[in-house]
């Protein structure tokens, strides 16, 4: 019987016999037992392979995040020095009343609040509501 319903007429080599497609031999007859083995050999590769692939994502995803927590307590770390320096330069600062005996010699906080609140008055700034 065969398959090739344009096929012209009888004798045509084109034509494809379903006895050909229908699981039939190349010709070599190969082993039940080998074939059983190839397939559980192709099995068992499938299964290594995911295996592997799982184990692989699983050892990444750890490694992220390993990388992560160390390069999170690197930059606290970096930050922590970069503030300390920072901060004693602002410790160091003189306070405001230093600097203002500096700036204003002989003149009292009071004094100096007084003459704050005529210059704000004076050029139309709002007062301040805390002193």
């Amino acid at each position: 019987m065969t398959t090739n319903e344009n096929r012209p007429e009888d004798g045509d080599p084109g034509a494809v016999d379903d006895e050909r497609l229908d699981g039939g031999t190349s010709g070599t007859s190969v082993p039940r037992s080998v074939l059983i083995a190839a397939e559980l050999l192709a099995e068992s590769a499938d299964r290594e392979r995911t295996i592997f692939e799982m184990a692989w994502n699983a050892g990444r995803a750890a490694g992220y995040a390993d990388g992560f927590e160390h390069g999170y307590d690197r930059a606290e770390h970096d930050m922590r020095k970069a503030w300390e320096q920072v901060a004693a330069d602002v410790r160091d600062l003189p306070r405001r009343q230093a600097v203002n005996d500096r700036r204003y010699p002989g003149y009292t906080a009071e004094r100096l609040a007084e003459l704050r609140d005529a210059a704000r008055a004076r050029y139309g700034l709002p007062q301040r509501e805390d002193g």
